[in-house]
């Protein structure tokens, strides 16, 4: 393998990856719509859809993990290869953050309904990201009261 071919392979595996955690960021904004107006149906044929996802994703990660390997051989002989390769990371561990902070806002929500606390006519969730890294659980009628004052 040659110095293009290797840059090629990593730049590949990045965008398949960066295209599986976009769809899985999808799956996990169904997931809520479905949590939110209790649609188990679909609710668990999505969670299904998602295991096929994540198998797909370590599979890619497992080819990242092989070309970046083959890279070490082969300095980049740009700066615009590396600027390159340095936004598709970027872009893949803004992926991986919102992917987390969407998991954990389904997983407070998932809480919520099993404990009974949370009726889907009346409430809704607001993530507070410039305040922390926890979903908040705003009601409707409280976001109401503060748009009033």
């Amino acid at each position: 393998m040659d110095e293009v071919q290797a840059h090629e392979a990593f730049k590949g595996s990045m965008l398949r990856e960066i295209d599986i955690m976009r769809e899985m960021l999808s799956s996990l904004l169904q997931e809520e719509s479905f949590l939110l107006t209790k649609d188990q149906h679909s609710w668990s044929r999505l969670i299904h859809e998602r295991h096929g996802m994540v198998e797909q994703l370590q599979h890619s990660r497992e080819h990242r993990d092989r070309a970046a390997k083959k890279l070490k051989d082969y300095p980049f002989a740009s700066e615009e290869g590396e600027c390159e390769i340095s936004l598709l990371i970027d872009q893949l561990k803004a992926l991986t953050d919102k992917v987390q902070q969407q998991h954990q806002r389904n997983q407070a929500l998932s809480k919520q309904m099993q404990q009974g606390a949370y009726e889907h006519n009346y409430a809704t969730f607001f993530y507070a990201e410039a305040q922390a890294k926890k979903p908040l659980l705003t009601t409707i009628s409280e976001v109401e009261s503060l748009e009033e004052e």
